[in-house]
């Protein structure tokens, strides 16, 4: 017997190019912990080069609901999003 195994759940990286500190900060914590059960992990690298942070999330979700994490991210000022889902 094979063990059914859910498709329509990914696995994925997002990364964002953050600013230190101020109000875009505060609205990624809010929206890391609005979509907090897709969020397997979150880490943060310094950026020496611009002062600013990289923060990569693995998630796993549907496309749908990735699509909303990372849309909503991408509105939030002076912040750039990238992911990638397998």
């Amino acid at each position: 017997m094979t063990a059914h195994i859910d498709r329509s759940i990914r696995q994925g990286l997002v990364g964002l190019l953050r600013p230190t500190e101020g109000q875009a900060v505060e609205q990624i914590r809010a929206i890391l912990a609005e979509f907090a059960a897709i969020v397997v992990d979150v880490k943060d690298f310094s950026s020496s080069q611009n002062g600013k942070v990289w923060t990569c999330a693995v998630v796993q979700a549907s496309t749908d609901v990735i699509g909303a994490f990372t849309g909503r991210l991408g509105r939030v000022p002076d912040v750039r999003v990238k992911s990638f889902v397998l």
